[in-house]
């Protein structure tokens, strides 16, 4: 039996129920054939126009022998076009569509012109095919803009069109050229999973979010993209395209390119061809984790208002973050650098985290002209080959511990203060350091009678004021040892040495740190590296040792001028001083003959004298050992 009704599906799913063209199964509108009696199918057009002036327009499935005319244009309801298809190009321009137009699964198999189109409510387009030139530009969506799994077989543009909601462009492919410039997405917009074949070109492009109605997470979605080719997010040179923002925020940098208001996810995207983020603004959290950048990327002037995490990302060719802003914290950890990676400028708000933790880079690092107002880690990090830092400034601590370096002599650290940098478990004997300053104060010595501290200046690692951590500074001032002697500063390589012996001393436990050779070491000469302190030593024994000979009786005559002093108890007035009577000035002009054995004529007798005498000697030797080693040092350095 032959079909007489056309039975495609409409809006709602119920029959199209018109009568079928001759020797066909579907009506005059479903009919697939650019052949079809035009005037017949503008006929029926026109009545379902005008039945449609009180309800809405439902063109569900029609196919379009030509452009659409001028009567689609006042429809004032909802129109569905849905799985229609266009055979040849069609143009809305300056069209305004009063309802819902829902172009779901539509075909356009020439050009689609939107140009200055107004969607005043939603606007649908979800599984439609583009496959020859598509322009939205200038467009205004007020409502809803739906293109997830859209297909654009040609270039497509959306220049300067503005974006009222929720812009939806989910597994969408864009398999050319496309154009997104000056355009406004204002109540957030996802990319998630699309494809990028062609070049994409976002600059000026503003996305952000009216925050009263964002609920999910990321409001500006781009994760699991691909992009195939270059893509710009940075800023437009011309002076044509410059502007400036109204918001106070951005007078920072007013000239600015890209702006994302909202929260923005680029997880897992890859970025095949060139990318361009210079001079983006982000004003909320922006996740780059696990991205692979493929080509040479930019971020320079970039501005991170929020927590930037580019955790996992991979950098294949060269990436740049000159000038960059961090205004909370930006964390690298585990992201790969397979060429260069630059740092330089970058600049930290006072509550900016840095985080580097577990990089690696695999041909040079650059950090350079930075000041670190907070912590800042790069903790077991792998640096296979070059890496510059300099003209650092670290106002808290920065964690430079565990990183495995491929070449340490291709490591440069140049001026720079690393008086609150740990490299703890980091091997420092092949680096080089240029200029650079460590913590050089030790605890001040207070008296009752002197308040002014008197510091004992040496330079000195952070890691020594952590008492847990002891043996790992001793190592670490080994290394810094090894370094500076290799550089011939051996003024500061001694300076290590000592930090070396008090850790060596403090990480023996509480007894042994001052009953030890160690201790006793460091008070006679300050572990080899002092020239005073010897003779000091040697001076006080020489004094002391002729008041101790007074104290115990004579056992024989030291001379008939010289009285003993039995029982001799000390005074304080100043008459009974021992210094100065002539008693003691003898006895030590014998002392002193005693130890440099110049005169025989006088000399102890007694048990207790002989063994003041036998310490004393030892003692004196012990000094002047320690003051021509530490003379024979201070020549070896050159430095008096």
């Amino acid at each position: 039996m032959n079909q007489t009704t056309c039975q495609e599906p409409m809006h709602g799913g119920h029959p199209c129920r018109r009568p079928v063209v001759i020797n066909h199964t579907k009506c005059i509108l479903h009919y697939d054939s650019a052949a079809k009696d035009i005037r017949r199918f503008e006929r029926e057009i026109d009545s379902l126009i005008e039945n449609a002036k009180q309800s809405y327009l439902d063109l569900t499935g029609v196919v379009f022998p030509k452009s659409p005319f001028d009567a689609l244009r006042s429809v004032e309801g909802d129109i569905y076009l849905d799985r229609a298809k266009f055979m040849t190009s069609i143009t809305f321009q300056e069209t305004t569509f009063g309802g819902t137009a829902s172009f779901e699964k539509t075909k356009f198999i020439g050009d689609a012109d939107f140009t200055r189109v107004h969607f005043c409510k939603d606007a649908i387009f979800v599984g439609s095919s583009f496959s020859g030139l598509t322009v939205f530009a200038d467009t205004t969506f007020d409502g809803r803009a739906l293109f997830g799994e859209a297909t654009f077989g040609n270039k497509c543009s959306f220049y300067n069109a503005d974006f009222g909601n929720l812009a939806a462009f989910t597994r969408t492919k864009f398999k050319e050229i496309l154009d997104f410039r000056n355009s406004m997405l204002a109540n957030g917009v996802t990319f998630h999973g699309a494809e990028f074949e062609g070049e994409v070109d976002f600059r000026l492009t503003e996305f952000k979010a009216r925050l009263e109605r964002v609920q999910a997470e990321d409001e500006i979605s781009f994760a699991y993209t691909k992009f195939h080719k270059s893509v710009d997010f940075g800023h437009i040179k011309d002076a044509f395209f410059r502007q400036v923002h109204s918001d106070w925020r951005t007078g920072l940098r007013a000239d600015h390119g890209t702006i994302f208001n909202g929260k923005c996810n680029f997880t897992g995207t890859q970025f095949v061809g060139r990318c361009n983020f210079s001079r983006t603004i982000f004003w909320n959290d922006v996740k780059f984790k696990n991205v692979k950048f493929q080509e040479q990327t930019v971020f320079e002037d970039t501005q991170f208002f929020g927590h930037a995490l580019f955790y996992e990302a991979s950098f294949v060719k060269d990436v740049t973050f000159d000038s960059a802003l961090i205004w909370e914290s930006a964390d690298f950890g585990q992201s790969t650098f397979g060429d260069t990676v630059r740092f330089k400028a970058l600049e930290l708000a006072p509550g900016g985290n840095f985080s580097l933790d577990y990089i690696i880079v695999e041909n040079l690092i650059e950090v350079w002209g930075i000041k670190f107002p907070h912590e800042v880690s790069l903790r077991k990090a792998h640096i296979r080959g070059w890496a510059k830092f300099g003209e650092l400034q670290f106002d808290r601590i920065g964690l430079f511990q565990n990183i495995v370096f491929g070449d340490p002599s291709q490591v440069s650290i140049a001026n720079s203060d690393l008086s609150n940098v740990s490299f703890r478990e980091t091997d420092v004997s092949k680096i080089r350091f240029y200029r650079v300053t460590w913590n050089d104060k030790v605890s001040p010595f207070r008296s009752r009678w002197y308040t002014k501290p008197i510091e004992f200046k040496r330079a000195k690692i952070i890691d020594e004021t952590d008492p847990d951590l002891h043996e790992p500074a001793a190592h670490l001032y080994r290394d810094l040892q090894l370094n500076y002697v290799r550089s011939g500063d051996y003024r500061t390589a001694g300076d290590f040495f000592v930090g070396e012996r008090e850790m060596i001393r403090k990480a023996a436990g509480k007894f042994r740190q001052y009953f030890s050779f160690d201790f006793a070491y460091k008070l006679a000469s300050f572990y080899g590296q002092s020239v005073s302190l010897p003779m000091i030593w040697l001076f006080l024994i020489l004094l002391i040792s002729p008041f101790l000979l007074m104290i115990f009786p004579l056992d024989a005559a030291l001379g008939a001028e010289v009285q003993t002093i039995p029982g001799y108890e000390w005074s304080w007035r100043i008459s009974d001083i021992v210094l100065f009577k002539a008693d003691y000035w003898e006895m030590f002009r014998a002392n002193l003959s005693f130890v440099t054995r110049t005169s025989t004529s006088v000399y102890p007798a007694g048990s207790w004298q002989l063994l003041v005498i036998a310490f004393e000697t030892i003692l004196a030797v012990i000094c002047v050992t320690f003051f021509l080693l530490a003379l024979r040092r201070r020549f070896k350095r050159k430095s008096f």
